[in-house]
């Protein structure tokens, strides 16, 4: 029975939740989160690609449309490129310390990690008015 619905929500949804090998475990299934953006953003940038889009995890979905900080706990995933094997992953992790950051991108059907911590932190200072999210409104 379990087969038999995990094959009727494949078929009407056109995603199988497969494990994405280099994408931490905390992560996996992201594709079932909440679709909190997919539209407007810029094709260009640190995370250009066509396709975008950003998944919220239950605790951040419950919050997103507020306009305070997204609890401890948030998980947020943005993607570029098709749905079932995104291009570039990028994930922001809050913790009582504030947000962590990992980007990765594809590479042989594999996720490489292509930049985390400062880096990502300097760019994303300039959104801090929204809790260090561009996308959010």
């Amino acid at each position: 029975m379990k087969r038999l619905i995990g094959l009727i929500f494949v078929l009407v949804f056109g995603v199988a939740f497969a494990t994405m090998k280099g994408i931490p475990k905390d992560v996996q299934g992201f594709a079932s989160w909440k679709k909190v953006v997919t539209t407007g953003m810029a094709l260009d940038g640190p995370h250009a690609g066509k396709n975008k889009v950003v998944y919220a995890n239950p605790i951040a979905a419950k919050a997103w449309a507020g306009k305070a900080a997204l609890p401890v706990g948030s998980l947020v995933v943005k993607t570029a490129g098709s749905a079932s094997a995104p291009d570039f992953v990028g994930i922001m992790r809050k913790t009582a310390k504030g947000w962590e950051y990992e980007e990765f991108i594809a590479k042989s059907g594999d996720y490489s990690l292509m930049m985390k911590g400062a880096g990502c932190q300097s760019c994303h200072e300039k959104a801090a008015a929204k809790d260090y999210l561009f996308t959010r409104n």
